[in-house]
């Protein structure tokens, strides 16, 4: 089979997977789920595990579903439409013009909230009229709505709340004004302000506002009583967290919680509240790595729930259960109050636990198994098969270290071609992120890079993926190794790599590339321009090659404000490798993405160009090619063809 047709194969099968149900909601009292998978909406019983066809519709993949009584609502970019459990058929509850997005329904079930045209609004939940909660929302004054590279940079999930009794709404009101939407390093940063919205005199209460010192909100919660309401302060310098807790009967806040780390805090989310309200559990990493811990709300600290090796991910609940990977780091499982394990099979689960903690969603698959999803009781038993794994036959994948010349050992996975021959000579592609938050040595099935790489594995290339040092999942120790300098230490463990796979007897060293997205872009661009006798082709999609023309949320976590930093930052760029450029580099990138602009690669380009260099840059207009089935086609492909000719 010619590659090109291999490869499709691999990419729509890929496609074809469920990567949740798509769309599932609980009800109030979470002891029945509904759930779309491939036209039809189920209901099950948690307590027989019976399952009820209720619809058959098509739903977008930017849809969702909201259950708030008897029907359930189907909410869409611009519409909320009822589904009536019994008939399965529809009501058009809204049609909108302009966009809706952030949909929510209120505690008590009664109304949908949701952000329009940068304000929030509700009607009932049967339907009605809308009704617009603020007014003054601009492009540059989001009210209730997510800044979003402020949300991609911080893992905000949402911008406002609702109190538990769905009396009041709190909600975040960013001016980006005087910053724009991408506020770049050292520069001037939207101001967010902390605000209440009592729903029955339509009074709005200040609760708290960033300052240029300490100008991050996030970790939003009320407390169970609904007259009290935590948030979380972060300075810029993202190295002192400071939560308090504002009592609107009081009119004034308390501080119940601090942290300061020597490197940089990686915000913990917001706390959960339990035993009513007299309780709270939080996550930090001033051990080394996540743990979960519970304190008083007078801020005295109870206990460490999650001693040893273990890095909680989430998600936290009030009856103690928690994700975290453990051991090797490259399993993710569900544990109860005292470290029980719920979820037994080896692998990555991602974990959805009801309302009422009767019951949770489990998608799960392995490095070898694509995803199925089931419905568990909360001792790991199955209630009922949602979708099951696709049988398909992929190369295995094999978890192993890499010992450097410091003891550290890196993990690493690697595919191997159909029929592997140690007696033979093959070329080797080396997969990496190798920055924070990155994660690529995962017992998980993975997205389009692991199908890219499973691909390239049966084309006659031994694939690997490794996790160096400064990557995420490992915990803060492993990651604080960027600091005030990017690049460095990535690049010195991925000499050691080169040289690991060098020595071994069935790898033509000659032949040895490597790739990455987005950190792990420049990651390749440092490899490429610092390393010019080692990697012989490298592809980075969508690299950073000058931090200073960064966002400022994300860099100065690391390196710091340029003012006082400027040589962290120049040290920390590639570029003034770029006369040292010897193989072959291809660059992917789109003019129209928000979160790594195209000044990047013109950076890249100039330097290049001046140093008399040639690489090649594949443009995609749309901002979303990864996401958009035919821009993933061309690019999967182009990247196959790339290595093909270059190793």
């Amino acid at each position: 089979m010619p590659f090109r047709l291999l490869l499709m194969v691999c990419l729509f099968a890929f496609l074809a997977f469920p990567q949740t149900p798509l769309h599932f909601t609980w009800n109030g009292a979470g002891d029945k789920l509904a759930y779309y998978q491939t036209g039809v909406i189920s209901v099950v019983d948690i307590a027989t595990g019976k399952k009820k066809t209720v619809a058959k519709l098509d739903l977008a993949r930017d849809c969702s579903l909201l259950w708030p009584s008897a029907a359930l609502v189907m909410a869409c970019p611009r519409s909320l439409t009822g589904i009536d459990l019994n008939t399965g058929r529809t009501k058009v509850l809204l049609n909108s013009t302009s966009t809706i997005t952030d949909t929510q329904l209120s505690p008590d079930g009664s109304l949908i909230s949701f952000v329009q045209e940068h304000n929030l609004a509700s009607m009932r939940a049967t339907g009605g009229q809308v009704r617009r909660l603020t007014t003054a929302g601009t492009d540059n004054l989001l009210l209730g709505e997510r800044d979003s590279l402020y949300a991609h940079e911080f893992h905000l999930h949402r911008a406002y709340w609702w109190a538990p009794d769905s009396s009041a709404v709190a909600y975040l009101e960013t001016d980006r004004s005087a910053s724009g939407p991408y506020p770049q390093a050292g520069k001037p940063l939207p101001v967010i302000k902390l605000k209440v919205l009592t729903l029955s005199t339509g009074k709005v209460t200040d609760i708290a506002s960033g300052s240029p010192d300490q100008p991050y909100l996030a970790g939003v919660a009320w407390l169970p009583d609904s007259t009290r309401l935590a948030y979380q302060v972060l300075n810029r310098l993202q190295n002192q967290l400071d939560m308090s807790i504002y009592d609107t009967a009081m009119g004034a806040s308390h501080l119940i919680y601090s942290e300061k780390d020597p490197y940089w805090i990686n915000l913990p989310g917001a706390p959960v509240f339990t035993e009513n309200g007299s309780k709270f559990l939080i996550t930090s990493e001033r051990s080394g790595s996540r743990h979960a811990y519970l304190y008083s709300t007078g801020g005295k600290l109870e206990a460490d729930l999650t001693p040893g090796k273990m890095e909680v991910t989430g998600p936290l609940n009030s009856h103690y259960y928690f994700s975290a990977l453990t051991g090797n780091m490259r399993d993710l499982q569900l544990y109860g109050k005292n470290q029980q394990l719920l979820t037994r099979e080896p692998g990555w689960h991602e974990a959805s636990i009801s309302p009422n903690d009767l019951a949770f969603v489990d998608q799960f698959s392995t490095a070898d198994s694509p995803p199925s999803v089931s419905l568990r009781r909360m001792d790991g038993s199955q209630i009922a098969l949602l979708s099951a794994a696709k049988q398909v036959t992929v190369p295995p994948a094999e978890f192993s270290y890499i010992k450097l010349h410091d003891n550290v050992q890196l993990p690493a996975m690697t595919w191997k071609p159909a029929g592997f021959d140690p007696a033979k000579k093959y070329p080797v592609i080396l997969y990496t992120f190798s920055g924070p938050s990155g994660h690529v040595v995962k017992n998980a099935w993975g997205g389009w890079q692991n199908e890219w790489n499973r691909g390239m594995s049966q084309k006659g290339y031994i694939v690997m993926a490794v996790d160096a040092r400064g990557s995420g999942g490992y915990g803060h120790y492993f990651e604080e190794y960027i600091h005030y300098r990017m690049g460095a230490q990535e690049l010195a463990d991925l000499r050691e790599v080169f040289a690991y796979l060098s020595r071994l007897p069935y790898v033509d060293a000659k032949r040895i590339g490597i790739w990455g997205c987005d950190y792990g872009a420049h990651t390749v661009i440092h490899a490429m321009l610092e390393f010019p006798n080692g990697f012989a082709a490298g592809f980075a999609d969508s690299p950073i090659t000058n931090w200073n023309l960064y966002n400022a949320y994300f860099i100065e976590r690391y390196l710091g404000l340029p003012a006082h930093r400027y040589v962290e930052y120049d040290d920390s760029s590639p570029l003034d490798g770029a006369r040292r450029l010897q193989g072959k580099l291809l660059v992917a990138s789109s003019p129209a993405d928000e979160f790594i602009k195209p000044d990047q690669v013109a950076a890249l380009q100039k330097r290049l160009d001046k140093a008399h260099k040639p690489f090649e840059v594949l443009s995609f207009p749309n901002a979303d090619y990864r996401s958009d089935p035919a821009s993933l086609t061309k690019l999967m492909n182009r990247m196959a063809d790339f290595f093909t000719s270059s190793l």
